[in-house]
């Protein structure tokens, strides 16, 4: 039996722009690395005499960025001294810190505490942080005082000065929407060095400009259970990340037809475990796509879709029923059907 397919195209994007490199003649070029705990891989079109080692270099010197001001990784990031900080501290961040911290916050208020950059700390507990993967539940206690140091509540910014109130005890983690962000600012690096035909992937989340040299949009099929359709995303001018049951470190009690993801569920301060199995958001930033996949994720099949049809959001939900499994696309994304 052949599989259905379904294709998805932004409505938004301008046939000019998507069109640029289309039958120019270059060949299509690869590079790819090593970056944030996973791979990177971008495939472009340019001349010739555009070195390859520059290119690398350009997209690592933004990874590393943000590697070296937001990863919870690395002890000797702006992020790893912010969450050592004593309590009732204020703290200058680098500007692109500041700016995702901040549309963190942002949201996390509008999707109703779903998303929190604010679970360093619980993350770690169960095993999915820095510390290493871990055999045991967290102690009874030791998770009751993670959770109550938690919450982007307790988190005061001040714009002006680019600066964040540490509470006390406060463990950041921007994970769910760090790496779009990289992905982001590479490439903005990209298009300022005049690399205008491209798709960047950094560990799962994907950004595309331009077209490849037959006029083709750089296609990314997305994985789904066999009894739904195919999916295959056109990225011009595009962005695209997925939240799901990915990274499951160890057998957990879990209700019956439920899934256990690494992702901490704010309001429990446990793994989420509930029958989506995956989450895609579509939008023209990355950054934007990450966090709010993450969102709708942990907000579950019922809160998940209703928030996406709140925000107007471009999603796509795999989920797992009584039957089977069931897609279930937003408004928004439903237009980008083709």
């Amino acid at each position: 039996m052949i599989r259905e397919r379904q294709v998805f195209i932004s409505p938004a994007a301008v046939p000019r722009e998507a069109l640029h490199g289309a039958e120019s003649g270059f060949a299509v070029r690869q590079a790819e690395g090593e970056a944030m705990g996973t791979n990177w891989k971008l495939r472009f079109q340019a001349e010739a005499r555009v070195s390859l080692s520059a290119v690398r270099t350009t997209v690592e010197a933004a990874i590393h960025q943000v590697v070296e001001t937001m990863s919870h990784w690395d002890p000797d990031s702006a992020l790893s001294r912010f969450n050592r900080a004593p309590a009732a501290t204020w703290h200058a961040l680098p500007e692109g810190f500041f700016h995702v911290l901040q549309r963190a916050v942002e949201i996390a208020d509008l999707s109703d505490g779903a998303f929190d950059p604010t679970l360093g700390r619980l993350v770690d507990l169960h095993g999915f942080g820095p510390s290493g993967p871990v055999e045991t539940l967290p102690h009874p206690t030791h998770h009751a005082r993670a959770k109550a140091e938690a919450g982007y509540q307790r988190l005061f910014l001040d714009p002006p000065s680019r600066s964040v109130l540490q509470p006390g005890g406060c463990q950041l983690d921007l994970s769910s929407i760090a790496k779009g962000y990289a992905v982001d600012l590479a490439s903005q690096a990209l298009l300022h060095s005049g690399i205008h035909d491209f798709a960047l992937e950094i560990g799962g989340e994907l950004r595309g400009h331009g077209c490849k040299p037959d006029g083709q949009p750089w296609w990314i099929g997305l994985e789904a259970p066999d009894e739904l359709p195919s999916s295959l995303f056109a990225l011009c001018g595009l962005s695209i990340a997925t939240s799901g049951d990915t990274y499951l470190r160890r057998p957990l009690h879990r209700e019956k037809d439920a899934t256990v993801c690494h992702l901490i569920d704010p309001g429990t301060g446990k793994p989420t475990c509930h029958p989506i199995l995956s989450v895609t958001v579509a939008a023209s930033l990355c950054m934007e796509a990450d966090a709010w996949a993450t969102a709708l994720y942990v907000a579950g099949p019922k809160n998940g879709p209703a928030l996406a049809e709140k925000h107007q959001l471009a999603a796509l939900f795999f989920l797992r029923s009584e039957h089977g499994y069931r897609q279930w696309l937003s408004p928004q994304m439903k237009d980008f059907l083709s």
